[in-house]
């Protein structure tokens, strides 16, 4: 089980030094912080950085008790980020100590979401030493797209 969308909400407010046992964080804070995530993960699922965030629905109707989805290891890049985008909203000005970590965590984020495509080589490629059947390496086949005729040649 991960952290609730609210853990994360109270971890960034932490974050800024506006903890919820020494100033009291209203619902319609909570509510703007919960719209903020919302949006940060929306804008990071569109740049391919999906790491199973549960996306609200309804944001008028949001709960901020909601398991967020996103594992354990992720979740410290979450919150950090997002104490950076709520720390402009209460005049508050973000310490090295936060930027820094932050960064290396969306870092990491990335170097774990983000998938390599595979290369494509050319039918002039040659196959390699050892390879008595094939002279030239042939590109990938879909087989979901391949008709049968193509499946065969490939196993000639």
């Amino acid at each position: 089980m991960s952290y609730t969308k609210r853990q994360i909400i109270e971890a960034a407010f932490e974050e800024i030094g506006l903890a919820g046992h020494v100033f009291d964080i209203t619902p319609q804070e909570q509510q703007s912080a919960m719209l903020r995530l919302d949006a940060m993960m929306a804008m990071w699922n569109g740049q391919g950085i999906r790491i199973g965030y549960n996306m609200t629905i309804d944001p008028l109707n949001a709960d901020p008790d909601q398991d967020s989805g996103i594992s354990d290891m992720f979740t410290e890049a979450v919150f950090l980020n997002l104490a950076i985008r709520l720390a402009s909203s209460y005049g508050k000005q973000v310490p090295r100590t936060t930027t820094a970590p932050a960064k290396q965590a969306y870092d990491m984020v990335l170097a774990q979401c983000m998938a390599t495509p595979a290369q494509i080589q050319p039918n002039v490629m040659p196959a390699g030493a050892g390879n008595r059947y094939r002279r030239f390496t042939r590109p990938p086949v879909d087989r979901l797209q391949a008709g049968p005729d193509s499946l065969l040649d490939l196993e000639g």
